[in-house]
């Protein structure tokens, strides 16, 4: 007994309840399993999304937040099934149908590219270059729910879960990070002096370039060892995320899933001190509904001889709702203290430099002189044309958020070529620089890109 629900998504339910009675592990003379209600969550999510100055920002830690919801579904379904995971739907999910592309098709067994182009005539990538919405459109939350097999199996999926989303934003994060070493070192080598004629005026002109500090600050930049931000950017990713979860049993696991007669069935007290209960209050003390008239009203234990767990399908999931933010509740908060110059963006972290060093603790480092924090993003807005002004200070999860779509493998997660499209980002010769194409960037079609379309291009 489910509430009312497309066919597909009750199936899928169905399916996901059978899965979870009688797991794989599960044998003939086991007892099946009592399945668990599993709410996972991470935050914080308004400020990750509000610390934002261009198009690319808010559309990036939208679609960042999509991006991780979708890869943490990704891994549950892997583990237990697609149908377990009960919100969100994948039914019909055309990130999910790419990375099924991506992750199982090879040269030589093409069966879910196939399917797509014989069902809908088109695969998701294919879709994505006609409609540039269908891959790149945030849509899934940051909230998941699933249905496991025991409360031993929810415990652990959360923790697994926490680790899985540390190493996949960690991986984003590292390839944005490599790959501005490598690009600011490669600009160097090529346009140091080019560099440095435009913008000596603000350096100590008056100083023989062979003396001045900033110039030799651009030449330590051209040497790997010099980039000495590694710990402070991984403090500061690490920090990224805070994670939350929680279970309920799917009914009172001491009894049964289904009763014949609810009226007439007293479960024993297993104590001196308590009074025998019915199937059906034992249901509500899990479940604890709050709503009149009810579960079951007087009508459906009048009409109906038969009944499972599933009557109170609602009153479960609004609970685990209550049950997450009881968690939430207990969190503690620590402001962390930042060496240095903070971002432009968030004022929140120290705004990154490569000579930033940072020995494990926020309170040690005493940051880089501001002339030379300046430098160094004034540097990035000539490498990253476009992507960059100059003038703004970021720091490593604002970073990442900006350059995740291209740079930090996102895209290319998901099958679609970025060759092209990082070429418009890095010009190399100060002759050839071109601004970026806004429209490469904001990748959303929203009434305030169209009407901003114009501004952007003049």
């Amino acid at each position: 007994m489910l509430p009312d629900c497309p066919l597909h998504s009750y199936a899928s339910t169905v399916s996901a309840l059978t899965g979870a009675i009688y797991p794989p592990s599960w044998q003939e003379e086991d007892k099946p399993s009592h399945p668990y209600l599993f709410l996972f969550t991470f935050s914080p999510v308004q400020e990750f999304i509000k610390a934002s100055r261009k198009f690319v920002d808010f559309w990036g830690g939208s679609y960042l937040l999509h991006y991780l919801g979708v890869k943490l579904c990704w891994y549950i379904a892997q583990k237990y099934g697609p149908d377990a995971v009960i919100t969100p739907s994948l039914w019909g999910q055309e990130i999910i149908d790419a990375l099924m592309i991506k992750e199982f098709d090879t040269k030589d067994y093409t069966i879910f590219e196939d399917s797509f182009k014989q069902y809908i005539g088109v695969n998701p990538v294919e879709n994505d270059k006609k409609n540039s919405s269908s891959l790149s459109t945030a849509g899934f939350p940051n909230v998941i729910t699933a249905l496991l097999p025991s409360k031993e199996d929810a415990e652990k999926l959360g923790s697994d879960l926490k680790l899985h989303l540390k190493k996949i934003w960690g991986k984003i994060a590292l390839k944005v990070r490599e790959d501005i070493k490598q690009q600011v070192i490669d600009y160097l080598d090529d346009n140091l002096d080019s560099f440095w004629s435009e913008i000596k005026q603000d350096f100590d002109p008056n100083i023989d370039q062979s003396e001045n500090i900033y110039y030799k600050e651009l030449e330590q930049l051209k040497q790997e060892g010099c980039w000495e931000w590694n710990k402070i950017w991984e403090a500061q990713i690490d920090h990224s995320w805070e994670t939350y979860f929680t279970a309920i049993p799917l009914g009172n696991p001491t009894q049964p899933l289904t009763i014949d007669n609810i009226n007439e069935v007293l479960i024993p007290p297993t104590s001196d001190d308590e009074e025998g209960l019915t199937w059906k209050q034992a249901q509500e003390n899990i479940a604890n509904p709050r709503q009149d008239p009810a579960i079951p009203t007087e009508f459906e234990e009048k009409l109906y001889h038969k009944f499972n767990v599933g009557t109170w399908w609602g009153a479960i999931q609004a609970r685990l709702g209550q049950s997450i933010q009881g968690v939430k509740n207990t969190r503690s908060w620590q402001i962390p203290t930042a060496p240095g110059e903070r971002s432009t963006l968030s004022g929140q972290y120290s705004a990154l430099h490569p000579r930033l060093s940072y020995q494990g603790n926020f309170k040690q480092g005493g940051g880089v002189r501001e002339s030379s924090m300046r430098l160094f993003w004034g540097l990035m807005g000539a490498v990253y044309q476009g992507l960059f002004n100059g003038s703004e200070k970021l720091n490593a999860i604002e970073l990442t958020k900006r350059m995740a779509w291209n740079i930090g493998g996102v895209a290319e997660s998901l099958g679609i070529d970025t060759q092209e499209m990082k070429k418009k980002f890095v010009n190399f010769k100060l002759q050839e620089r071109k601004a970026i194409d806004y429209e490469s960037l904001i990748r959303f079609p929203n009434l305030s890109a169209i009407a901003s379309a114009r501004f952007l291009y003049e």
